[in-house]
């Protein structure tokens, strides 16, 4: 029983080890967003907006977490609620290349969804990756699997083709496009 004691107290033991040590060799990135708009006169609006998106790498591995929130209301009247969060995987073949697996889930009770699950899974291509710039592009396949608010449900198939652009100019100033 002693033994055993042990041998489960050195697992324990080793198991923190492990993971600072894969901390040390480890990147997370994190990017948040907050937005409050009022405005009053004819009428009045409020718009409450967060937006989260975490990167975490370690050595040909990404796991990103994402999540968005909207809500507005116009003279104390609901106009829009939306819900996001989504989690992806990426393995980076090479410098280059790599594959990717998502899910995704979205709630939008103004456009009837009661609960929209997507998969995403595909591949990946880097055509420049510097520290400055980053512009890339995905191929894939996408389910989505909706639950609307009306008791009716969708099942879509989709190929996905998604590309960025992305540019530090310096510190405080960084530009984004993609379609």
């Amino acid at each position: 029983l002693i033994n055993q004691r042990g041998e489960f107290m050195k697992k324990w033991l080793l198991l923190p080890l492990v993971l600072i040590s894969t901390q040390s060799f480890a990147q997370f990135t994190n990017e948040s967003e907050l937005g409050v708009a009022s405005a009053n006169g004819n009428t009045k609006t409020q718009t409450f907006t967060f937006k989260q998106l975490n990167d975490y790498k370690w050595e040909r591995n990404v796991l990103g977490l994402r999540s968005r929130y909207l809500n507005a209301s116009a003279n104390d009247r609901e106009t829009a609620r939306f819900f996001m969060f989504g989690m992806k995987y990426e393995l980076e073949v090479s410098n280059r290349f790599g594959f990717f697996i998502g899910e995704t889930l979205e709630k939008d009770k103004f456009a009837n969804i009661d609960r929209r699950l997507i998969t995403d899974a595909g591949g990946k291509y880097r055509f420049i990756d510097t520290d400055s710039t980053k512009f890339f592009s995905e191929l894939g396949y996408r389910y989505m699997d909706e639950q609307r608010l009306d008791d009716t449900s969708a099942y879509s198939n989709y190929g996905r083709f998604f590309t960025e652009w992305s540019n530090n100019w310096n510190k405080n100033f960084s530009t984004k496009y993609w379609v």
